[in-house]
């Protein structure tokens, strides 16, 4: 085992030195990819370099993922705090995957709390929505039947978060979710809508009934 961790450190090493000296983004990635992949203390402080002075967001975020990974609170700091404050888009859905899949189902909270948040945009409402059906399927299927359910003013209806719960509802052939959505299409059925937003709506809801009924 000692020759096998010094044979991986020394590798490590050979591959830093490398990565520095190299201009090609590309190649550079593919550096990284072999690089993480060796599980030595090198790559780990490698990593802390990177998430603290590379220049390139993207590297920056790759970097506090890997550091999640492998358990470093640096990372795990980094990644939460673009779940508060995304630069971008991207680094909000980086973080809800990369967060999942290192915290599994501890995570769930916060993102149920991202998803019910008015104030949060419906891009990161949505995604957070995913992260739920991600981390713990079960309870975020009985979360979007409820959600279903409870839809109150048809006029304000939010059909992009609608449909992500009926996608879920299909994946996994979810049919205790069946009533719960007629239920919904009676009663948008007979609203005051707008006659095309009724249309699409009834549309959408229609193709979700129909796959849950073959499941």
């Amino acid at each position: 085992a000692p020759a096998a961790s010094a044979d991986t450190d020394r590798e490590a090493a050979e591959l830093i030195e490398i990565y520095f000296a190299l201009e090609e983004p590309h190649e550079r990635d593919a550096l990284f990819d072999r690089l993480v992949s060796l599980p030595s203390p090198l790559v780990t402080d490698f990593l802390r370099v990177m998430l603290d002075e590379d220049e390139d967001e993207y590297l920056r975020a790759a970097a506090a993922a890997e550091l999640a990974r492998r358990g470093v609170p640096d990372g795990l700091e980094a990644l939460t705090a673009d779940l508060d404050d995304p630069e971008e888009p991207f680094f909000f859905t980086h973080a809800v995957q990369v967060l999942g899949e290192v915290l599994g189902s501890s995570f769930y909270e916060t993102l149920a709390t991202l998803w019910r948040d008015p104030n949060r945009d419906e891009d990161q409402r949505r995604e957070a929505m995913l992260g739920l059906e991600s981390v713990d399927p079960a309870r975020a299927l009985d979360d979007f039947v409820a959600f279903i359910t409870g839809l109150g003013d048809l006029e304000a209806l939010p059909d992009d978060q609608l449909e992500v719960a009926i996608l879920a509802l299909v994946r996994h052939r979810h049919v205790a979710g069946r009533a719960a959505l007629a239920a919904l299409r009676q009663r948008i059925a007979g609203a005051q809508l707008d006659a095309d937003e009724r249309s699409e709506l009834l549309g959408m809801i229609d193709e979700g009934l129909a796959l849950l009924d073959d499941a």
